[in-house]
């Protein structure tokens, strides 16, 4: 539950980060950023609603200024990185990793539970599968 709330905090901080550096450096978006980002966005809503044809696509007009928000934020953060020299330091995403690979491993464990095929028990030789929570880690992934 602590570490739900630190996400959350996280993610809250972050946003408000986001949305002052949008509203302090104003730029021009090129269109095709922008239509390209549109298109990137109407594809992922479908592929989230398990829509395979086109039509089924969100309509365009309500994505424009989110799109238009995410390329100005990607515009202005590739400026700062290339004005600063800013180099990847790989030493986070290793403690990162570290961090949350127990996690990793023990979600990986209780998928390859699920998705075992079916055990013989008992004399008779039933076939039974592992029930809901049986055999499983029950802290989150």
């Amino acid at each position: 539950m602590r570490r739900e709330l630190e996400q959350t905090l996280r993610n809250r901080n972050k946003a408000a980060v986001m949305q002052k550096l949008y509203q302090a450096n104003p730029i021009d978006v090129p269109n095709a950023l922008l239509e390209s980002q549109i298109r990137d966005m109407q594809i992922e809503a479908m592929r989230r609603a398990g829509a395979k044809d086109v039509s089924q696509a969100p309509p365009r007009e309500p994505l424009v200024e989110p799109a238009r928000r995410r390329v100005a934020l990607g515009l202005l953060f590739n400026h700062v990185i290339r004005r600063e020299n800013l180099v990847l330091d790989p030493q986070p995403r290793e403690r990162a990793v570290g961090r949350n690979g127990g996690r990793i491993r023990r979600c990986r464990r209780n998928e390859a539970r699920l998705s075992a095929k079916p055990r013989r028990h008992a004399p008779g030789g039933e076939s039974r599968t592992r029930g809901p929570g049986r055999g499983l880690d029950s802290r989150p992934c």
